[in-house]
């Protein structure tokens, strides 16, 4: 199964690290027609720690 690209067509798209800030621009974007996405990586750790 191929997954759905979301974003195809869209001329602008926001991308954003916060799950708090995604739903801040989303409130005020998708009257827009300015698609939101919230990226998530992996947490920061020390050198050395797992």
């Amino acid at each position: 199964m191929v997954p759905l690209d979301r974003t195809g067509g869209q001329e602008h798209a926001l991308y954003v690290k916060k799950d708090t800030l995604g739903l801040m621009f989303t409130s005020w974007l998708t009257r827009l027609g300015v698609p939101v996405l919230v990226v998530r990586g992996l947490g920061s750790h020390p050198p050395g720690r797992s």
